[in-house]
This record gives structure tokens, sequence and C-alpha cells, in this order.
């Protein structure tokens, strides 16, 4: 690899590509590495990893990655359908609430929410249709729990016991419950498109759900 002559954003891509080796990368996960990802379209990505291999290929060096690529987004349906299966593809698939386009597949259901915020745990980002945001640990260990918890009310004495204790145990902040509510606050401000989505219910004990 070090005959190969790559760009900084190269280098960037194919180290991520290696943390994920031998599972699946949707191309809009790339993205991440450009100056503005909002603005780089899949053709660009694409040609990204074509020069990536055609490199490698010219120095005579196998690929130090080994995944396989698709897209979040679900291709057009082909022009030979009949009207029954048609029919049947159209149930298939539907719209989140932030307008990304999923399939449905009732042997292993996803929830839209999980369509529309993608974590990334290697590098503690969340990835929406408005960008790629950086969590910070404390951002991170809070918000993926609510994420794996997605429309179940969890409460601050849940998210206490199950994230914010395991990190501290006897050093547990005096004034957990503010720290909690603040990260949230901050997750709401930070992630574009979470704050409609991450909802507090009033009640006895504030309590927080994910939809």
């Amino acid at each position: 690899m070090n005959d190969v002559k790559l760009t900084t954003l190269e280098k960037k891509v194919i180290d991520f590509l290696i943390a994920k080796n031998n599972s699946t990368v949707y191309w809009e996960e790339l993205v991440q590495f450009a100056k503005d990802p909002q603005s780089v379209n899949r053709k660009t990505v694409l040609k990204w990893i074509s020069e990536i291999k055609r490199k490698f290929a010219n120095a005579n060096t196998p690929l130090p990655y080994a995944v396989s690529f698709t897209s979040m987004m679900v291709p057009p349906l082909p022009a030979t359908l009949t009207i029954g299966e048609l029919k049947q593809n159209m149930v298939q698939i539907k719209r989140t609430p932030d307008g990304n386009i999923m399939r449905i597949n009732p042997a292993s259901p996803t929830h839209p929410a999980h369509v529309d915020f993608v974590l990334d745990r290697n590098t503690r980002r969340v990835r929406t249709k408005a960008g790629i945001f950086q969590l910070n640990e404390n951002e991170w260990n809070v918000f993926k729990y609510i994420h794996e918890n997605v429309d179940k009310m969890i409460t601050l004495s849940e998210l206490r016991d199950q994230v914010v204790f395991p990190q501290y145990g006897s050093k547990l902040p005096a004034r957990w419950f503010d720290a909690i509510m603040r990260i949230v606050n901050n997750l709401r401000r930070q992630v574009i498109g979470l704050n409609g989505r991450l909802l507090t219910v009033k009640g006895a004990e504030t309590t927080y759900l994910f939809k």
C-alpha cells in the first residue's frame, strides 16, 4: 500500500473501508470524507472508488479491503413488471418521516427512525438526510441507548441506570438528571431533524420517546 500514491481523501476512504471489512457499506456513508458532504452525489463517490481501484491495479497491489457496496435508496422498479407484480412491490416500500425510501421486510423489520438516523459506531457520528453530525462520548452513549430503544418510553432514571451509572459508577454526578437533560437538549440542537423525533413526555418523571 505504501507503493500506491493516494490523496488524503482516498486514504480516509480506505481506512474506513478496512474498518468495515467483510461487511456491506452504503455509498452514502462515504460522503462524510468530502469537504462539503451535502454537495456530494453518488456519481462522485463512484469516481473515488474507481480511482482507488485503478491506482492499486496500476501498482499491481491487491486492495486492502473487501466490502460490498449498496445504497440506502431503493432503486426504481423495472418497467417490465406486470400490474400484479407492481402492486405487490408498491406495498413493500414506503417513505420515512424524513422522506427516505425504505423497503418493508416483515421477516426483518426496520424502524423508519433507524433509516432517518443512521449510527456510525466507528466514528460516533449520526448520518441523516441533512448531513453527518459528530457526537462526543456522552452524547453518543445517551443517543445510542435511545436509538436502540426506539418507540419506548425512557425515563431519566433508566438513562441513569443504563447509561450514566455504568460510565461513572460511584463517581456519579450529584445532579446527574440535569446532566442527562443537557445532553438530550444538545443532541436536539446538533442533529438536524432530531428535535421533532425525540420527544419529552412530562409526568411524575421526565421521560423521552424517540419515534
